[in-house]
């Protein structure tokens, strides 16, 4: 019985290690990583966003069809 035990704590400190290990991977990663994964992030969002045309004219051109009222 003795033996069983030993394992599972065995194993349960394995678990532990492989769980903090790949924490700390993958946030030392990420820091390393930082500007590459933010500077993708901004070309994604820029190209799905549809500016409007800036170089229009300043006032609307006149509508035609309409005319003042006559008193």
């Amino acid at each position: 019985m003795r033996k069983v035990i030993d394992g599972i704590a065995i194993a349960s400190g394995v678990g532990l290690l492989a769980i903090f290990g790949s924490g700390a991977y993958g946030y030392f990663w990420f820091q390393n990583n930082k500007d590459t994964l933010k500077q993708n992030l901004i070309e994604q969002v820029t190209g799905s966003i549809e500016l409007p045309n800036l170089s229009g004219p300043a006032m609307p051109a006149p509508n035609k069809s309409f005319s003042p009222p006559k008193f």
